[in-house]
């Protein structure tokens, strides 16, 4: 079960240029993206978007070659924009000529079960769905921001610059996991209270974490390849060279770092699945409750280790193979914590989760201690004998796990 608060929630609004010129036949669109981030990672990406559309203004047209092609990029689009008109109960019809253009104005109905297909059954990236609105190829590149078709809107004065390029910036920062989802996207929410950070929040998150430098060089790239009037065609090429000179190596590192992840989210799972058979009883069990395996250092932290781990040796060996760090002997014993049954106790599923929440927590001496006062668990860890892990069961590494659990949380215990 994800904690909901070691997530930092940002929103996005856009709006597709189309929207601002008014002799514009192009597909119409404006809304915003929610999107989260694992702070608890020493290398975070996106791990959720959710998108809500507010104005949409469909093609009906689709290039031509959309219907002939058997694969490939566009077929898949095609079939995406099938599924999508399936939906809505529209129609594709082919463009005939490069310009023909077909509008369609989404009512509040269409317009919810577009943000519901958009949610749910879209793949694809950010980019990627302006060409799904029009039935054509998307505009727009790092090395050609000003040919974007979709732009963030809530940005300062400073940061404007990078209005045309944040959403394809956003789709190489992506990687998404089940952690947070449709289903569950509205607990987020509610955990977050409803409120957001917004763009400039979010582009000062990424200037103020040395961590994080290759995504700030990426998205300061957009200062080279952005049009200034003020210089001449020369200096503008001279722009163009420089970031095709830095861009590859900068990608290359990000895709490296999404790789690590993963590579690390696999190898849990895999280590979570051992957990399956294997027989933990650290607390009696009372026969009319449900219990589960809890680990004492979080997973998350565990994650975050491993991924600290990799970034640390492919800085230090630039020719490390993803081989060579995943047989690394610290990687490996970190990895394997997670299976440890001395990281794990069986605690009744409320009990769980409220260990999760960290309201409660044990001591070196195995003892409960409680960490949310305005929360009535008392009696409950008490009836429930999760009280005390006895010294049977308090072993030297238990007794380990259990300093790291409060260290990481900074638990005054």
């Amino acid at each position: 079960m994800p904690n909901y608060l070691n997530y930092i929630k940002y929103r996005a609004y856009f709006k597709t240029k189309s929207l601002d010129n008014a002799k514009s036949n192009s597909a119409k669109a404006s809304g915003w993206i929610d999107f989260f981030i694992d702070k608890t990672l020493k290398f975070p990406f996106v791990e959720y978007w959710y998108i809500n559309f507010d104005y949409v203004e469909l093609d009906l047209l689709t290039t031509k070659s959309w219907f002939e092609v058997k694969n490939g990029r566009y077929k898949t689009n095609f079939r995406a924009r099938k599924s999508l008109f399936d939906n809505l109960n529209l129609l594709q019809k082919p463009r005939k000529c490069l310009n023909d253009n077909e509008l369609y104005r989404l009512n509040m109905i269409e317009l919810s079960k577009l943000n519901y297909w958009f949610n749910t059954k879209y793949t694809s990236t950010l980019k990627n769905i302006i060409s799904i609105l029009k039935g054509n190829n998307a505009g727009g590149s790092f090395k050609n921001p000003n040919s974007a078709e979709i732009y963030i809107t809530n940005l300062n004065e400073v940061n404007y610059v990078y209005k045309n390029n944040l959403i394809i910036f956003l789709d190489e920062i992506t990687y998404k996991t089940n952690n947070i989802n449709f289903n569950n996207y509205s607990i987020f929410n509610l955990n977050h209270n409803n409120t957001y950070n917004d763009m400039d929040q979010f582009i000062g998150f990424l200037e103020n974490n040395t961590i994080l430098e290759s995504y700030k060089l990426l998205l300061d790239f957009t200062k080279l390849t952005t049009n200034n009037k003020k210089e001449n065609i020369v200096q503008y090429k001279n722009r163009k060279v420089n970031f095709e000179s830095q861009s590859s190596f900068i990608l290359e590192k990000i895709k490296s770092n999404k790789f690590d992840i993963k590579t690390i989210d696999k190898a849990i799972s895999k280590e979570r699945a051992k957990l399956a058979n294997k027989s933990i009883i650290v607390f009696e069990q009372i026969n009319k409750y449900s219990y589960e395996k809890a680990h004492i250092l979080d997973v998350k932290f565990i994650r975050s280790k491993l991924q600290e781990i990799a970034l640390s040796l492919r800085n230090k060996l630039s020719s490390i193979t993803n081989e060579e760090i995943q047989e690394n002997y610290k990687y490996k014993e970190i990895l394997n914590s997670i299976s440890d049954v001395e990281n794990i106790l069986n605690l009744p599923t409320q009990i769980h989760d409220w260990f999760d929440k960290n309201y409660f927590t044990y001591n070196k001496k195995g003892q409960y201690v409680k960490l949310e006062s305005e929360i009535d668990i008392d009696l409950d860890i008490e009836e429930l004998k999760c009280s005390l892990i006895q010294k049977s069961k308090l072993s030297p590494r238990r007794i380990y796990y259990i300093l790291q659990r409060n260290l990481k949380r900074n638990n005054d215990v």
